[in-house]
């Protein structure tokens, strides 16, 4: 039980750090087209 509990905690942070890492890409993506969009107008 103690180690059906490890297990879990393991996947719980898997999926955080996933969840994170999504994140990160999305606001890099649109930090990217924001860039650009910026240098279109310069």
């Amino acid at each position: 039980s103690h180690m059906q509990d490890i297990t879990n905690n393991d996947n719980d942070n898997a999926q955080d750090s996933n969840t994170l890492a999504s994140t990160i890409n999305v606001l890099s993506s649109k930090s990217v087209q924001f860039s650009l969009s910026i240098k279109r107008k310069n």
